[in-house]
């Protein structure tokens, strides 16, 4: 008899354990539902894309560096895409692709082969291309600047 009830017990506890571990993942999952994501991103549900924006693609370029002090010119040859906030900003850059090419090129014309060299100093040369075609725009604006390649001679 008290083997029996020692079991029911058993049986009751595991039964509540159950319920509150499964009410406990359903008030988890309706608040990541919520709130629209990992760590509560403020404004209630996710307002990001699913995928890259427009792309607008320079193409390749060859640019002459800024010499640093060593003998021989050095240049660098990359594909530049920039990533566009919409449509918009699409076709404005299509229409002023001569100003935005010559924007980059004035931009990594100021470099030396060092400042680009490693991921650092190719992060800060996106950043100054995306503000410096920015600067350019009056419709929309560049996201992201993406190189496909990226040659240092």
């Amino acid at each position: 008899m008290k083997l029996a009830r020692i079991e029911m017990n058993v049986r009751t506890l595991l039964l509540i354990i159950s319920l509150i571990i499964l009410l406990a993942s359903g008030a988890a999952y309706g608040v990541f539902t919520i709130m629209g994501g990992p760590l509560g991103a403020a404004g209630g549900g996710s307002k990001e894309k699913d995928g890259p924006g427009p792309m607008f693609e320079i193409g390749t370029l060859i640019v002459n560096l800024a010499p640093n002090g060593t003998p021989g010119g050095r240049f660098v040859r990359a594909n530049i895409v920039l990533e566009a906030d919409s449509d918009k900003t699409l076709r404005e850059l299509a229409r002023r692709e001569p100003q935005v090419k010559d924007r980059v090129i004035a931009v990594v014309r100021e470099k030396t082969a060092a400042s680009i060299a490693g991921a650092d100093g190719q992060e800060q040369l996106r950043r100054e291309l995306l503000g410096s075609v920015n600067e350019l725009l009056t419709e929309g604006q560049v996201v992201q600047v993406w190189f496909t390649d990226l040659v240092v001679q």
